[in-house]
């Protein structure tokens, strides 16, 4: 296999860590992001010499958002990393309520990390990503399958569609 690289969105936990572990056996660099020491912990612990956790990310936090992309660009650059063949943007929690109940500020923090940080990490990872002819995959859950209390999730679902098919 070539050598490249896929950055990963929400690898702590879940289906991102599934995905951070799966790609690295393929042998794929992965750039595995996690906005808490206890995951870039558990991502170690996976021993891969092809995983590289990229701590602190808070999608929430804008200045750190351009930081860690301003580094990762840095390195594939340099040539420190292959280049950047996939983004696959899995991060995001979601809060559990019906919608007269929600929190205000939880449904903001679950679009500022399902959407708006999304794309300010698109905007710069585009360019790479035209280079090598990468791939952005973005995992909206449970997307097409509404459940009820889920109000924040299933916005950022159908907004993740609406780009989409906008692109």
């Amino acid at each position: 296999m070539d050598k490249r690289t896929i950055l990963v969105t929400g690898a702590s936990s879940g289906i991102g860590f599934a995905i951070v572990s799966y790609l690295s056996n393929l042998g794929y660099t992965v750039l595995a992001t996690t906005r808490q020491l206890s995951g870039k912990n558990r991502l170690e612990d996976l021993e891969s010499n092809f995983i590289y956790p990229v701590f602190p990310l808070d999608l929430t936090d804008k200045n750190q958002v351009k930081e860690r992309a301003t580094e990762i660009i840095n390195k594939i650059i340099k040539g420190e990393i292959p280049p950047l063949e996939a983004v696959i943007f899995v991060a995001g929690g979601g809060h559990i309520a019906p919608v007269e109940l929600m929190n205000l500020e939880h449904f903001k923090e679950e679009l500022d990390v399902r959407l708006l940080s999304t794309v300010q990490m698109l905007q710069h990872f585009i360019p790479l990503l035209r280079k090598t002819k990468g791939k952005i995959i973005w995992i909206a859950t449970p997307g097409l399958f509404p459940v009820p209390f889920v109000a924040d999730i299933h916005a950022c679902d159908n907004c993740c569609i609406l780009l989409k098919k906008g692109e």
